[in-house]
């Protein structure tokens, strides 16, 4: 009886073992992809009179190979978007107080059994009265709704909802947050904005 209950646990160790090898030779780390944003920044700043320097963080944070490619998409995305939106032209920057150059930094770190990934830039923020007002003039708001910060916030991940002033090759194109919260949910995610 005691040797059948060793012989069991082996087993269960020796299962557990290549399940953990199995899901080894699906993860790669996220690093890997980082070349690429890196040079969407570039491309950018060759064609713009923003200055903007891209750093990260977790590099060797690993997630599952099979979503690679569609987390690449959604953090060019919203990279572009704090390229566009986020980060003030030199100008603009030096009559702030700024250095000239915009700073974009990606982090990935581990927190609770998930990956978490941050985008974070040094840009003039979100114009929230801005997407207010853009929102009641398209009518996914009425004056009437009681909206806090956050669902203000929020506002942004609605279809069809766009600040820009001027439609570019990288923002205006009715391509927007939206469809960024739709790829992350997609993926059995979730996104917040601050």
């Amino acid at each position: 009886s005691k040797n059948m209950l060793s012989e069991a646990g082996d087993s269960e160790a020796i299962i557990r073992e290549m399940q953990g090898q199995a899901m080894g030779l699906r993860m790669v780390e996220i690093g890997g992809i980082f070349s690429a944003l890196k040079r969407i920044v570039r491309d950018y700043t060759s064609h713009s009179e923003k200055q903007i320097t891209l750093s990260f963080q977790g590099g060797n944070v690993e997630i599952d190979k099979t979503i690679i490619d569609q987390l690449k998409g959604i953090l060019t995305h919203v990279i572009r978007n704090s390229m566009d939106h986020g980060i003030e032209t030199p100008e603009v920057r030096r009559n702030h107080g700024k250095s000239t150059t915009g700073s974009i930094t990606v982090r990935a770190k581990h927190e609770s059994g998930v990956v978490v990934i941050m985008v974070e830039d040094d840009g003039a923020g979100v114009d929230i009265e801005k997407i207010y007002a853009k929102a009641l003039k398209s009518g996914l708001v009425a004056e009437e709704d009681e909206l806090s910060h956050t669902d203000k916030l929020n506002l942004l991940f609605e279809a069809g909802l766009s600040t820009a002033e001027k439609v570019t090759n990288i923002s205006g194109r009715g391509v927007g947050m939206d469809a960024v919260k739709t790829e992350i949910e997609n993926l059995r995610g979730n996104i917040s904005i601050q």
